[in-house]
């Protein structure tokens, strides 16, 4: 007996000793709650003395709640043996509040009776101080950032959250995720979230939580563990990325893609139609060269060769004129030469051009113009050529026998001219695409042609200020096409505007006027077309030279005395303009 009570007092004295020398604040009390032991981290803890706090009830350092809290703990530890876990807030010797966690457990004698509990505290202040930072962070941070727990529910969410989602915070904060995403999502991220708790891992999810406004928000869901003071997993923290803008210029990227490797066919497909465009002409001009050379024909067949060298050498001038347009324009190096120009002046020009045509092809030309319409401040040969590609465009894909309208009028301030065929008419899929370069129907490149003259007219019209649209109700119902230009707010008398004479069978007077006396000065880097310029100006008497380069033509105008200057304007390193 003697040797049980000794060694009952000794583990009673080390109980002490382990109580006594605890870093933590650890305290005994009885089923009542009054102290009977209390360590000098307790004393330090509350700013009081021990014989302060022993013997001392712990309600006197709890509000009436904690105590009935703690009260209840000791029934539960007395009752089923367990460890309770309680937080408590007492006040100090100075009146402050400590925040603080109580885990409280049982105290049993040798006989194993439930004698009263042994609690520890811990100091919450500094861990509240942290958290407090940390929810701070998440309310502060510019993303989306949201805590849940293991289930999947929302515990807190920042403001940016709430703005993403368009949801109050009532109507997500202590509701499911699943409450704003699929049944299929949910699987993921609760998948996710076991992931994160077994394996400690950071997951990445996409989600497509739906808005307060119903709208589908694509997202990207960066999951990590949400951990308590012991380390142990409690919930999750979840940053959300809206991926709208991301997903836009995905959309962009692929219909870049899509629009490059069109531009890619569209290039090959002109290559190939350039190819033809050139090699037909070409045939037949060459052809017909050869058998003149051999002396074979009488007049008139030569007379005829000579006739379709002619009208194929106008086609190919035309074709590579519209290149060369097109080139001028992509590179910003058409020139405009504007003044005030009659408007009526300019259709009735391309009128006279294009009536041959329209006879040879047995197509009616109806035109209404209206001489007081007014004038606009232009390049006349330009819009001239706008006027001739819109009729020449309506002819080309007009049945024989069909019909081109030409209305010009006056509508408010400005001056809009309208084209109108009984032609095949244009596809809605191609409407959108009809003024973009090389953009024909399968179809229509049976007529030839390179697909340039309307993306030509859409420039130049662009360059004006004004603006030009085609309508079609379909295939096999005709087309319009509608130009409109701003008039001068100041009519002015205008210049008079000669036919420009483009792809039409117009021959030249077969006598050249005299330029007995007038020194002219060619410039041209191609000596072929040289050689024919001097040819013809010295049949006319002009006293002709003729040079290579813009440079030498700056020499040669200091050297003598020049009257007229014809120059190409495309010369390689400083152009015809110089």
């Amino acid at each position: 007996m003697a040797d049980s009570a000794s060694k009952i007092r000794l583990t009673a004295l080390a109980a002490e000793l382990i109580v006594a020398n605890a870093p933590d604040p650890v305290f005994v009390s009885d089923l009542k709650g009054k102290i009977l032991q209390a360590n000098k981290a307790v004393s330090q803890l509350l700013g009081l003395r021990r014989d302060e706090v022993l013997e001392q009830s712990l309600s006197r350092f709890l509000t009436t709640q904690e105590t009935e809290e703690f009260v209840a703990a000791v029934i539960e530890v007395v009752e089923r043996g367990v460890t309770r876990n309680v937080r408590l807030s007492p006040r100090s010797a100075s009146g402050d509040v400590i925040p603080t966690t109580l885990n409280a457990s049982a105290l049993r004698d040798p006989r194993g009776r439930v004698i009263g509990v042994i609690g520890i505290l811990r100091d919450m202040r500094e861990l509240d101080k942290a958290r407090a930072y940390a929810e701070s962070l998440i309310k502060d941070a510019p993303d989306p950032v949201f805590v849940s727990d293991l289930n999947g529910k929302i515990l807190q969410a920042n403001d940016a959250v709430f703005n993403l989602l368009g949801f109050r915070p009532d109507e997500l904060v202590e509701h499911s995720l699943s409450h704003i995403i699929s049944r299929e999502e949910t699987r993921e991220f609760i998948a996710a979230l076991r992931e994160v708790v077994e394996r400690g891992v950071t997951r990445n999810v996409r989600l497509n939580p739906r808005s307060a406004s119903e709208e589908v928000i694509p997202t990207t869901l960066n999951a990590s563990a949400l951990r308590d003071t012991e380390g142990r997993v409690t919930g999750a923290i979840g940053i959300l990325r809206d991926m709208r803008a991301y997903d836009q210029l995905v959309r962009d990227l692929e219909e870049s893609r899509r629009d490059l490797q069109a531009a890619n066919r569209a290039k090959d497909e002109f290559l190939a139609m350039v190819s033809h465009e050139l090699r037909t002409p070409l045939t037949a001009m060459l052809g017909w060269a050869s058998v003149l050379r051999s002396g074979a024909l009488d007049d008139s067949r030569a007379g005829h060769a000579l006739e379709v060298i002619e009208r194929n050498t106008k086609l190919l001038a035309q074709l590579i004129g519209d290149l060369l347009d097109l080139s001028r324009i992509v590179t910003g190096k058409l020139r405009l030469e504007l003044r005030p120009v009659d408007s009526a002046a300019v259709v009735e020009a391309a009128i006279e051009a294009i009536q041959a045509l329209a006879d040879e092809r047995d197509i009616e030309l109806k035109v209404v113009v209206d001489p007081l319409a007014g004038a606009v401040l232009g390049d006349p040969s330009r819009l001239q050529q706008v006027v001739w590609n819109l009729l020449s465009n309506g002819i080309k894909f007009t049945p024989q026998h069909g019909r081109v309208e030409l209305r010009h009028e006056r509508v408010n301030a400005m001056v809009r001219i309208s084209v109108r065929d009984t032609g095949r008419g244009i596809r809605p899929d191609l409407l959108p695409h009809i003024f973009e370069p090389f953009r024909q129907a399968e179809d229509a490149r049976r007529v030839g042609g390179l697909g340039l003259g309307l993306a030509i007219v859409h420039q130049i019209v662009e360059q004006h200020h004004g603006t030009v649209r085609a309508e079609s109700a379909g295939e096999g119902l005709g087309a319009s096409f509608v130009v409109e230009l701003p008039l001068m707010k100041e009519q002015v008398d205008a210049v008079e505007v000669a036919p420009l004479l483009r792809g039409t069978e117009h021959r030249a007077s077969s006598g050249l006027s005299s330029l007995t006396g007038v020194n002219v000065l060619v410039v041209d880097d191609e000596a072929d077309v040289r050689e024919l310029l001097t040819t013809i100006l010295h049949l006319a008497g002009a006293e002709t030279t003729a040079v290579a380069s813009a440079a030498d033509a700056l020499v040669m105008l200091q050297q003598r005395r020049v009257d007229v200057l014809v120059s190409d304007l495309d010369i390689p390193g400083e152009d015809g303009y110089a």
